[in-house]
């Protein structure tokens, strides 16, 4: 629905529009990531015929939105420009765009705190006795397959990506860092004997 009034400085349109806020999330910082969305509305008037102009506004249904997981840190709206294809004609486009910052204490504790406590336990291993060699190799195996089967857990949390995230690369490096581990026990062990 909407309403015209006529004054002496323009024609005034207030109008109530239903849409979806989209856009391509960008999972790179996942899960310290920061995502863009928006809502285009367009004129099918060029810019030559009808130009819009937006007034501030004090009070938004927005400023309500919650999302599940996500904090609202910015609300914004610009006015640009478009072309249609095969059209010589520019017309205006208004964006509104809201900004969501990912929660990150409580899935970072989820995600990585098991990591930790993994890859501690590894690197506290290399502190037993020299004769303690195979409880010393059992550990750091259990925590090689650990770290392994936690880098499958973590693959169902994010949709299947053709870049690594911040998330692929920790656990990359937990994985690497324990196989190390594990390598220095068994070349340690072979200089012994």
């Amino acid at each position: 629905s909407f309403g015209v009034e006529r004054e002496e400085e323009g024609v005034y349109v207030s109008a109530k529009y239903k849409g979806t806020f989209k856009g391509n999330f960008d999972f790179t910082m996942y899960p310290f990531d920061t995502q863009n969305l928006h809502v285009d509305i367009s004129s099918t008037y060029s810019t030559d015929d009808f130009k819009i102009y937006v007034e501030d506004q004090k009070n938004s249904l927005l400023d309500a939105l919650e999302v599940q997981g996500w904090d609202k840190i910015n609300f914004a709206k610009k006015i640009d420009i478009e072309k249609w294809d095969q059209d010589d004609e520019v017309y205006d486009l208004i964006r509104y765009t809201i900004t969501l910052d990912r929660q990150v204490f409580s899935i970072s504790l989820r995600l990585f705190l098991p990591l930790l406590v993994i890859v501690s336990l590894n690197f506290l291993s290399l502190l037993l006795e020299k004769n303690d060699f195979e409880t010393k190799v059992e550990i750091q195996l259990a925590a090689l397959i650990a770290v392994a089967a936690y880098s499958i857990l973590m693959d169902t949390k994010i949709p299947d990506l053709p870049y690594l995230t911040l998330a692929d690369t920790i656990i990359a490096l937990s994985f690497f860092s324990s196989a190390f581990v594990l390598a220095i026990s068994i070349l340690n062990r072979r200089k012994i004997d």
